[in-house]
């Protein structure tokens, strides 16, 4: 996606991307932030990577998203 001509990710891009790319416990961390937040939804990041079954990572990507689910909650506190 573009604004002002300029390319940006919005937060379920960036929460995949953190998920298939960056190591476990920083991307558990920050992907539990950005859906305590509000940011993104469980539904939302899922169906992503559902999209994305093909790609490098998201195998993976899925098995560390069930780890975010089943960390407690106050993540971001």
């Amino acid at each position: 996606e573009t604004v002002g001509g300029a390319p940006v990710t919005v937060p379920v891009r960036t929460a995949v991307d953190l998920l298939r790319f960056e190591r476990a416990p920083e991307a558990l961390e920050l992907v539990g932030r950005l859906l305590d937040e509000g940011h993104v939804t469980v539904e939302r990041v899922s169906a992503r990577l559902a999209a994305m079954h093909r790609h490098p990572g998201t195998r993976a990507a899925g098995a560390r998203l069930v780890r975010v689910l089943a960390a407690p909650s106050g993540r971001a506190a």
